[in-house]
């Protein structure tokens, strides 16, 4: 093993002791759906089954807290996935630009990535579908042309199909690497490209058709329906402003700011923002990564075998762009299938060259100033202070929950929310009594089905034996700038008018400030709200209205 290599292990390593994951995304609802044996989820048919398999040894042994062992499980598989991942990259780096020195400098770029960082940390499908991805273009690329015999580049194709069962989008990268041969080497790696096809299309249709028939899915009608539950209600999330902020969130860290921006869009009126209040934010960070890729892009037009890879970085976008602009834009995770290429095109820039000093300038302050901001966002002190604050918060209220008890919260961005979805195995939330439930999803079906949801939240809770504990900012006539709330940002909700409901509610024992908790009571006038709000669900205005439906107090 080289010293390059010795150097890039340290370093992920390093990386990942000092900072964790500010965001878990899906992790407890991975957890919890494995646990239930609901594990055949059209986005991600191979990554529930193996997260069981995986964690059913350790189950074995700590049976106690089954949700934290499995979680355990899956971000485990996720770090020897992000390890792999930059050990790949090291290689193909310094394949494609003959240099061990740039390999190291491009897989160093990807330790610092936010996205990977973040999510090789967390319980996500993400990082594990970009090392299988990764593995796919080693194989057809990591070797001389006539080297890669039919087998090695059919078994590039099976890893590329199992990549995209880890994590469907992985699908949009797959033209790019299976014509990575063709166009980097030229057509005399025809039957390379064409057996690595074959091999993807004949495992895929393993794969899905499998499942499909195990579940009874032999209609055109119910696989429809089959797929359109992975969407998980999402719509509307889309547009170019979103696109380039979520490719540059994909690579630098940018806090809350992407809230701020949102404000200034919408002329939000509880919190106004204006252009001098921009100023300074992450302008700075958006500079820096679209240099990055500027910089690349540049690079490899200026030398004849550059182009031929940038042609193969553009194949790669068109799809990842097109579909970030139709679903979800704004994501960080969104634009990981763009990882491959970019990174491999990141090196083959870096390669010995006088053109390539702009990119490795680029590349240099890249790593650099991703490096901050992944400082200064996930080092683990600083998530133990943001964990605290959150703890302070709830610590009076624990005591006063059941197990069945539900606390609700307005939206995911509420810390409470978050610190029960980003810090699972934190000892406050492994006593199996904090069960946070949000209202309103802005750019879902929620934005619009969200009073009936929590009516039947609510009537089940109490049913179960549980207390329904609401956040008393739902209560308060306008929301402060430091709730999270952007008014606009999805013009079917309204601070109004989730004021305007739970101002009709009963509520009971107080605790904290006017920012803490409130008991919502389990009184005959509640019930009979939302049995009466729930009756009239099936009007089609209803959504639009509920609060009328509920009536006066």
């Amino acid at each position: 093993m080289s010293w390059h290599l010795v150097a890039v292990v340290a370093s992920y390593v390093a990386a990942t002791a000092l900072t964790d994951a500010h965001f878990m995304g899906d992790t407890l609802g991975y957890a919890d759906a494995i646990l239930a044996g609901r594990l055949w989820e059209f986005g991600h048919v191979l990554w529930y089954p193996l997260g069981w398999l995986l964690s059913r040894p350790l189950l074995a042994v700590a049976p106690s807290d089954p949700r934290s062992t499995v979680i355990l499980a899956l971000v485990g598989i996720n770090w020897v996935a992000g390890l792999l991942s930059v050990i790949l990259v090291y290689r193909l780096g310094r394949r494609l630009s003959g240099s061990a020195a740039v390999g190291t400098f491009v897989a160093m770029a990807l330790i610092v990535s936010h996205a990977f960082l973040n999510w090789t940390q967390t319980g996500s499908a993400y990082v594990p579908g970009l090392a299988l991805t990764l593995l796919a273009l080693t194989l057809l690329l990591d070797a001389e042309p006539l080297e890669v015999g039919g087998a090695r580049a059919s078994l590039a194709g099976v890893i590329l199909a199992l990549a995209v069962g880890i994590w469907f989008p992985y699908v949009l990268a797959v033209p790019a690497v299976l014509a990575s041969p063709l166009l980097l080497a030229g057509f005399s790696c025809l039957r390379v490209t064409v057996a690595a096809a074959s091999g993807a299309a004949v495992a895929a249709a393993a794969i899905y058709g499998s499942i499909a028939a195990s579940l009874g899915l032999l209609s055109v009608s119910g696989l429809r329906e089959w797929i359109a539950t992975s969407t998980h209600g999402v719509e509307g999330i889309n547009g170019l402003p979103r696109m380039l902020f979520g490719v540059a969130r994909s690579f630098v860290d940018m806090g809350n700011h992407g809230m701020i921006f949102k404000r200034f869009v919408v002329h939000d009126p509880f919190a106004p923002v204006s252009v001098l209040d921009l100023v300074g934010l992450s302008v700075w960070k958006i500079v820096l990564v679209y240099a990055l890729i500027g910089a690349v892009v540049i690079t490899l037009v200026r030398s004849g075998g550059g182009r031929r890879m940038l042609a193969l970085l553009v194949l790669n976008a068109g799809p990842v762009i097109t579909f970030a602009l139709l679903w979800d834009a704004g994501a960080s995770e969104r634009y990981m299938p763009l990882y491959p290429l970019f990174f491999l095109s990141l090196g083959y820039a870096l390669r010995g060259v006088p053109s390539a000093r702009l990119a490795r300038l680029a590349t240099l302050a890249f790593v650099i100033g991703a490096s901050v901001a992944d400082a200064s966002a996930m080092a683990t002190p600083v998530l133990a202070r943001r964990q605290e604050r959150v703890v302070s918060q709830i610590r009076e209220l624990q005591p006063r929950l059941r197990p069945a008890s539900r606390v609700i919260t307005v939206n995911q961005q509420d810390e409470v929310w978050s610190f029960t979805w980003s810090s699972p195995l934190h000892p406050a939330n492994r006593t199996g009594t904090l069960t946070v439930y949000h209202l309103v999803e802005p750019g879902t079906t929620r934005a619009v089905t969200w009073r009936d949801q929590f009516a039947a939240e609510a009537l089940a809770t109490w049913e179960a034996g549980g207390d329904v504990w609401i956040r008393k900012r739902v209560l308060a006539a306008r929301p402060r700038p430091e709730w999270n709330w952007v008014e606009g940002a999805d013009p079917r909700l309204s601070w109004a008018g989730i004021h305007t409901f739970f101002s009709r509610l009963d509520v009971g024992q107080s605790i904290g400030d006017d920012d803490g908790f409130a008991l919502l009571l389990s009184s005959p006038n509640n019930r009979a709200l939302f049995i009466r709000l729930l009756d009239g669900s099936h009007d089609p205005i209803h959504a639009r209205s509920a609060d009328a439906a509920l009536g006066p107090r």
